[in-house]
């Protein structure tokens, strides 16, 4: 950009291009240029400018947004183009740090095209866009925010139809619109007593004894020995006996017990990263070449203190360990796949999902390192892909889920965790619809797992739920995964959700009652 001259030696630069010599500009000059003003909007209805919801404009020549002197601001003499004003504008939007930047109407002005004043600037927006322009004093607090480089949210919606029938529309500063979230049921004032937990052969499977709950008591396995179920519609174990590798002699070809090869590989002494890799490629000899370990060397060697990648190699992991090789003993009843289509329900403990998840560490399940085995269209469950590559986000992801093994190897909890699959039977019909939204906070400050703590926290998930939590994605859905690392044992069993599903996860304390919950879908 040129920046304009001084003058009189007391005016600052301007971020506005240089345009052709300046003259005054009479009345009539100037109702004609309004005139022109108004020709060229009108050529913009139907157009996005009719729907388009955008930020009020601060105060056109707002000292502090676009670095006007105020002494400028007061000559009437001085009026700026349609290209300036692009200008300004471009550099307010750049300043804001978003990638892309919304449309206005100064976008599709020809070059020429000057500037109305405010009055026909109010009837032009009235008559486009069907809203009356704001009023002086609310423009004021939104240069104030834009200013700050932090509009506030209520900038993107101006003169907004949402008001708290309790406290009419929110106060000039707030940062929030609809209902204030005080306002809003939690948990536990909120909470009705959950149905009797009790297991429902082809509609809900729990795996523990329902019967010997009891708070603070780590819950019962139900059986008390192992059922080994090998078909399409249960999760393949681990420890099951037809989970089988073959053995090539120089003879003969024989098949062996790969839960026998897991569990001696697994408990050997670990001095480094690298036992880890050769015992995890031990039992999955035929992903040797392809598996890359690279983002598990960095965390251990070059992330971790020597104290912490020694208490990690010596403690932690023999404890994990120790808690995948229970998995038989621990997830006795065989465990249902939740297909598409079925509405079905699995209740386990927190131990026991812990357990799976171990198994999901150390690589153990079979038939999941493949997108071409049954299990296609199911997400992956086995960690090896977070394993790979040198990404951070990888490593950063370890750094949350080697804290919830370590936390939950030395104090184990003793809540159970609900996933529930469920399919929309009769869709409501949008169009004709007249009943009315439940009360609503909009805002755009604060974190769902602190201020949402207590509400039913709904995302609107990935098909393969999770994500790519296991992976490179770090998004809403990633992140909430890693924030509590039990929902990740849900892509074990749960195929790809369809556009009329979710599943509900929900955990319990061991008496029952209801702690927390997620919505999926």
């Amino acid at each position: 950009m040129n920046p304009r001259p001084k003058s009189g030696g007391t005016d600052r630069l301007r971020g506005v291009k240089a345009t052709s010599p300046r003259s005054r500009v009479g009345p009539k000059q100037q109702q004609q240029q309004q005139q022109l003003q108004l020709q060229q909007q009108h050529k913009f209805r139907g157009t996005l400018e009719s729907w388009l919801i955008k930020p009020r404009k601060p105060p056109h020549g707002a000292a502090e947004v676009c670095n006007v002197d105020m002494a400028d601001m007061e000559d009437p003499s001085r009026h700026s183009t349609a290209p300036q004003r692009m200008d300004t504008e471009a550099d307010q939007a750049s300043d804001s740090g978003e990638d892309t930047q919304p449309l206005t109407p100064q976008s599709l002005e020809v070059d020429n095209a000057a500037t109305a004043a405010p009055s026909a600037l109010a009837s032009v927006s009235s008559e486009v866009t069907g809203r009356p322009m704001e009023g002086t004093e609310a423009e004021g607090e939104s240069s104030r925010g834009c200013a700050k480089g932090k509009p506030r949210v209520a900038d993107f919606f101006p003169q907004s139809p949402w008001k708290s029938p309790e406290q009419g529309s929110p106060p000039p500063e707030a940062t929030w619109l609809g209902t204030p979230i005080s306002q809003l049921r939690r948990m536990p004032e909120c909470e009705q007593p959950l149905p009797r937990l009790r297991d429902c052969p082809g509609q809900h499977t729990v795996l523990i004894r329902t019967d010997l709950l009891q708070s603070g008591k780590a819950p019962v396995p139900h059986p008390s020995t192992f059922i080994d179920v090998w078909d399409d519609v249960h999760v393949k174990m681990p420890c099951s006996k037809m989970n089988l590798f073959p053995v090539v002699n120089e003879e003969t070809q024989e098949l062996q017990s790969r839960w026998e090869l897991i569990q001696e590989t697994l408990r050997r002494k670990y001095t480094s990263s690298q036992d880890l890799k050769n015992s995890i490629l031990k039992y999955n000899a035929a992903h040797a070449k392809r598996w890359d370990f690279t983002a598990l060397h960095s965390y251990c060697t070059k992330v971790l203190e020597p104290d912490a990648a020694r208490h990690l190699l010596d403690s932690v992991l023999p404890d994990m360990v120790q808690l995948a090789l229970r998995v038989s003993e621990l997830c006795t009843k065989p465990i249902p796949l939740l297909k598409q289509g079925e509405g079905r329900s699995i209740t386990m403990s927190q131990e026991q999902v812990a357990s799976l998840l171990a198994n999901a560490f150390f690589c153990t399940f079979p038939r999941r390192n493949s997108r071409k085995s049954e299990y296609g269209n199911y997400p992956d469950i086995n960690f090896y892909r977070l394993f790979e590559g040198p990404s951070l986000r990888k490593i950063e992801k370890l750094k949350t889920l080697m804290c919830y093994f370590e936390s939950i190897t030395e104090n184990m909890p003793t809540g159970l965790v609900t996933f529930t699959r469920k399919t929309l039977d009769s869709p409501p019909d949008w169009n004709s619809s007249e009943a009315p939204l439940t009360r609503l906070h909009i805002t755009c400050e604060g974190t769902i797992e602190d201020d949402g703590s207590g509400m039913l926290q709904v995302d609107f998930a990935n098909q393969f739920v999770g994500g790519g939590v296991t992976g490179s994605g770090l998004v809403q859905e990633e992140i909430r995964f890693l924030i509590n690392p039990e929902l990740i044992v849900s892509r074990l069993f749960t195929e790809a959700l369809g556009p009329d599903e979710c599943l509900i996860i929900t955990e319990r304390k061991a008496s029952g009652e209801s702690t927390s919950g997620a919505t999926l879908c």
